[in-house]
């Protein structure tokens, strides 16, 4: 009789055990270097010498990476014009002769900004009919350059980036419907997260002529959206991590979604591993190589609230409002 009570308890805590979150025998990440910025990190874009970031009301900071992971703040250019306002998202491209740094700028527009000084950064222009931008995504065809300008109540235009840097709209800009909070591009194709209208998607092969060929209505508030074609994971505030998949129809169905603790503000796969910036939960790290099935496999805390992440060499790079942190496979 007591065996059969001790095997009965044992059942019994086994199940209690597995109606738990999943977690890792070992802590398989960990923070390794942080640096301080003057502003909250909000965007994050790297090159094989810098880290350029968009610092909230602080403008850009340019941070060395050269002795990587060390890392070390080198330049800031703190928003000098009148028009300047709150910097959400920042893109340098990756082949750059002109060495400039874009800034999405909120009220103050899209900022374009020297950096061939990094010491020195310096303001070159700003406009592009651009209020409330609060993202902007680069990448380059056939030589060409494009920016994906994301205006909040607007919509995204398309922007060729001239030899001289004039910049150039290509076609009408793109009307979606709520907010426009992040743009994404991949495989000629533009993901566009629209906060309480989930995530809109337009075929981009005719960079004058866009045609929208899907939307995603998330459970949440779409705010960044990452694309591994045929998957799209959305960072979905209350609505945690979001993963749909593009279907031959050109629908998208939903695959899977994961809570985290906070509000998922960023999103980024590598390496199969997906990374959730959700505010003041830290980072939230997902096993995504079977995206139907994200298996939790940490949560990082300690770095406050993180608010963006970018893939960065064998580790990623997180932004929180105490600066940036650098976050690897142990």
């Amino acid at each position: 009789m007591r065996n059969k009570l001790a095997f009965i308890a044992f059942i019994l805590i086994i199940g209690a055990a597995c109606k738990k979150p999943p977690t890792s025998p070992t802590q398989l990440f960990s923070v390794k270097t942080e640096v301080s910025t003057a502003g909250y990190a909000e965007g994050l874009v790297a090159d094989s010498v810098y880290l350029y970031v968009a610092t909230g009301e602080a403008g850009l900071t340019v941070i060395d990476l050269s002795d990587f992971p060390s890392m070390s703040v080198v330049g800031r250019w703190d928003g000098a014009p009148p028009s300047d306002d709150y910097s959400y998202a920042v893109h340098k491209f990756e082949d750059d002769t002109l060495n400039r740094v874009y800034l999405a700028n909120g009220d103050g527009n899209l900022k374009v900004i020297d950096v061939s000084d990094p010491e020195n950064p310096t303001f070159l222009t700003d406009g592009f009919w651009a209020h409330n931008c609060e993202d902007v995504y680069g990448f380059t065809r056939a030589d060409t350059q494009f920016l994906l300008i994301a205006r909040r109540d607007w919509g995204v235009a398309v922007t060729q980036v001239g030899v001289d840097g004039s910049l150039i709209q290509r076609g009408a800009w793109i009307s979606v419907p709520g907010y426009t909070r992040g743009v994404f591009y991949a495989d000629s194709t533009l993901f566009v997260a629209n906060g309480q209208d989930g995530v809109q998607v337009f075929d981009l092969t005719n960079i004058d002529n866009p045609v929208k060929i899907a939307e995603f209505d998330t459970p949440g508030n779409a705010r960044k959206v990452f694309a591994d074609p045929p998957f799209i994971y959305v960072a979905d505030w209350h609505g945690g991590l979001v993963i749909g998949e593009m279907q031959p129809d050109s629908t998208i169905r939903l695959v899977a979604k994961a809570d985290v603790d906070g509000v998922a503000k960023d999103v980024v796969v590598k390496d199969g591993f997906c990374y959730v910036a959700s505010g003041n939960g830290g980072v939230f790290i997902f096993d995504v190589s079977h995206p139907d099935e994200p298996v939790f496999v940490q949560q990082v805390t300690g770095i406050g609230n993180a608010l963006s992440i970018i893939p960065y060499r064998d580790c990623v790079l997180v932004g929180t409002r105490y600066g940036v942190y650098t976050i690897s496979m142990n």
